[in-house]
């Protein structure tokens, strides 16, 4: 399992290097194989249903989970799926690499306060995604997925999921 505690000049640094893993992972034949057994059973042109079969996996089937002791820790695709959590980062390279398993395109999507990465999300498009009625839909067809929420679906605002009661905090994957 590869793990490294790593740090970056900087948070563009950073994200350039999370892009990186998520695209080389895509043609892992590990990963390969566990998309096309996700979404193999859908046409192949059902864009919408193989991007939300790998979106609901990946929320749902990787725990969310901070770093310990908030030191960066970053996790290639293989072995955030064999361990079964990460944190944000980890399950968004995840998503990118199974997406572009299926052909979809897929990237990180980072969340910006001035020069500080927040927290990541990814975005995926593909033949027709400009014109599907997603909340989270951007510039050049790109729909956004959230997968540290529980019950956020693909393109959905995660805000709009219901806070939990007692806390008051959206509930996370």
């Amino acid at each position: 399992m590869t793990v490294r505690r790593v740090s970056f000049a900087n948070d563009t640094e950073k994200f350039n290097f999370l892009a990186a893993v998520g695209e080389s992972f895509g043609r892992h034949p590990e990963l390969v194989d566990l998309a096309h057994r996700l979404a193999g059973h859908l046409r192949p042109d059902d864009y919408v249903g193989r991007a939300t079969q790998i979106h609901r996996f990946v929320r749902d089937g990787i725990k969310y989970q901070r770093d310990p002791g908030q030191v960066e820790q970053l996790a290639d695709p293989i072995s955030v799926l064999q361990r079964g959590y990460d944190d944000c980062d980890g399950k968004v390279v995840l998503a990118v690499a199974l997406m572009r398993a299926l052909g979809l395109e897929a990237e990180p999507h980072g969340l910006w306060q001035g020069d500080v990465l927040k927290h990541v999300q990814y975005r995926v498009r593909w033949p027709g995604s400009g014109d599907a009625p997603f909340e989270l839909r951007a510039p050049g067809g790109w729909v956004r997925g959230e997968v540290t929420i529980r019950g956020a679906e693909l393109g959905q605002d995660p805000y709009s999921v219901p806070r939990d009661p007692e806390t008051g905090r959206l509930p996370l994957a």
